[in-house]
């Protein structure tokens, strides 16, 4: 039988990682589950010692080096010391039957060109709305979609549309969501490894840049789904909006430099625009205060 690994990042949200660790423990098409502590500032390692046990592996980063840093990490553990084929990247606030991680793994499996595959991602804060993988857009989109604003005027939305999902059993994208994919290990350990320039956000992104790079593709199993209670971990370790704006801004910069050839001018442009998103992030934060 195939291995299946799962990979979980906890920062300090142990109570989240535990409540799916008692899920995944009775799924028998689990090999291991690795769980790493990205150097938590609270008792989230000393909570999960307690769960260590045949079936999950507890690892504890050197390094509080970001949400790339620390999956690395894992998925380095899983290629070098499991020697499992296949993984499936779980955010700890996600929810995954058994069964769909037997058929992402089965599709990975069985169609080569592929090394990584998602279910439909639904929400569970927003009465189960699907969040839909979008396309890798121009320098320009990356650009203009850091305003809110500017997005909706100008309609930058490159996300897949709902006709998509339901014309399709399996549809070729460009970005999966990063809350939770099955990968091929080898490939992701060699080539696709996250970027460790970038702490937190636009991870998938940048994921999504090397596989194309490698002329490999990315699938999004129509009839599956996940829940993604959007945020949870983040959200603990992260309260502020203007802050986690700030941090995607950074990340973003980074991504959008790497990635694309920019000029001069697209970056003064850019660094505008940044301007203007942090401002429509701290008015909605007073408005929500009133």
């Amino acid at each position: 039988m195939t291995k299946i690994c799962c990979l979980i990042l906890n920062y300090n949200d142990s109570d989240t990682t535990i409540q799916l660790l008692d899920i995944l423990m009775n799924y028998e098409a689990i090999y291991k589950i690795v769980v790493v502590d990205n150097c938590s500032s609270d008792d989230s390692f000393k909570k999960l010692s307690g769960y260590h046990n045949e079936k999950i592996v507890l690892l504890r980063a050197d390094k509080n080096g970001g949400y790339g840093y620390g999956n690395n990490y894992g998925i380095k553990y899983i290629c070098e010391v499991l020697h499992a084929a296949y993984f499936i990247l779980m955010n700890p606030d996600t929810l995954i039957t058994e069964q769909t991680i037997i058929k992402l793994v089965d599709f990975l499996d069985s169609n080569r060109e592929y090394v990584l595959a998602a279910p439909v991602q639904r929400l569970k804060s927003q009465q189960g709305e699907i969040a839909f993988p979008w396309k890798l857009g121009s320098v320009w989109n990356g650009i203009f979609t850091n305003s809110i604003f500017i997005s909706k005027l100008f309609h930058l939305d490159l996300r897949y549309k709902q006709s998509d999902i339901e014309e399709n059993t399996v549809l070729d994208v460009d970005v999966v969501q990063g809350a939770l994919f099955a990968a091929n290990t080898e490939f992701m350990y060699k080539y696709g490894k996250y970027d460790e320039n970038i702490f937190l956000y636009n991870e998938e992104e940048c994921i999504a840049q090397k596989i194309k790079k490698n002329k490999r593709k990315s699938a999004l199993l129509c009839k599956e789904i996940y829940i993604h209670n959007h945020s949870t971990s983040i959200n603990k370790s992260i309260k502020s909006l203007v802050k986690q704006k700030k941090i995607k801004e950074q990340s973003r910069k980074i991504y959008l430099e790497k990635y694309y050839t920019m000029s001069l001018f697209q970056k003064i442009v850019m660094q505008i625009i940044m301007k203007i998103g942090i401002a429509e992030i701290r008015i909605y934060s007073a408005i929500r205060k009133i």
